[in-house]
């Protein structure tokens, strides 16, 4: 029995209006997804291709696909040895957090994919992640923390457990007045040690290899590079 190369993604598809797919990972066959492709009328197809697979990736460019960014998951062992000592006040996200949560994320990820897509729209994009965050507060295996000053949220970090032992940052947003001051660090050694504190063993977290920001602050945090593939 021949197995589908790709699948639809209902979701995507209601939320952008347009029919959206993605292929299964592995070797890009060209023809067979095209085939798919047109029998299922997608109009947005999504590849991730292992950065050494050259050949999927020229294969991927003739096909029509467009390059949006360098997916790079960085990981380390927990818990973590190393003391951080910060004046930030964190603490578990409530209910009450969310029209604040929501704020936070416009504008928070500039860098990512769906951003980079000229097909959507800076307000679906924006949109996309304030019900991501929504959602992930409501999740029973996920934590969101939220830090605070006298003004309000400054910042926020989600984290979802992958498996018995190992958990990862989901989404990470900093306040625009806030960034470059360090917070971003405090909440990344946050919840290494939190998640350390819980028992887990290993950690991830992704983000994008043009986003420079996050890549320098991954590696600060004592992150290696894990993986890298191209979406």
């Amino acid at each position: 029995m021949n197995t589908a190369p790709a699948e639809f993604l209902e979701w995507d598809s209601h939320f952008f209006g347009v029919r959206i797919g993605r292929v299964h990972p592995g070797p890009l066959i060209p023809e067979v997804v095209e085939a798919w492709r047109r029998e299922h009328h997608i109009r947005c197809l999504y590849y991730l291709a292992e950065l050494s697979d050259t050949p999927s990736i020229h294969a991927a460019q003739d096909l029509g696909f467009h390059y949006m960014d360098i997916r790079t998951t960085f990981f380390t062992s927990l818990p973590v040895l190393s003391e951080f000592k910060s004046s930030y006040s964190i603490r578990r996200a409530v209910s009450e957090d969310l029209p604040n949560l929501c704020q936070l994320t416009t504008g928070s990820f500039i860098h990512s994919r769906f951003y980079n897509d000229p097909h959507f729209s800076r307000e679906k994009c924006d949109q996309l992640y304030a019900i991501w965050v929504e959602k992930q507060l409501q999740q029973t295996d996920a934590i969101v923390w939220v830090s605070e000053d006298g003004t309000g949220l400054t910042g926020f970090v989600t984290v979802i457990d992958l498996s018995p032992v190992r958990t990862s940052i989901s989404l990470i947003g900093i306040a625009t007045h806030m960034r470059g001051k360090g917070l971003g660090r405090t909440l990344v050694n946050h919840v290494l040690r939190d998640s350390g504190d819980r028992g887990m063993t290993e950690f991830e977290v992704v983000t994008q290899a043009s986003n420079s920001g996050a890549m320098k602050l991954n590696q600060s945090c004592g992150m290696k590079v894990a993986l890298q593939q191209i979406w």
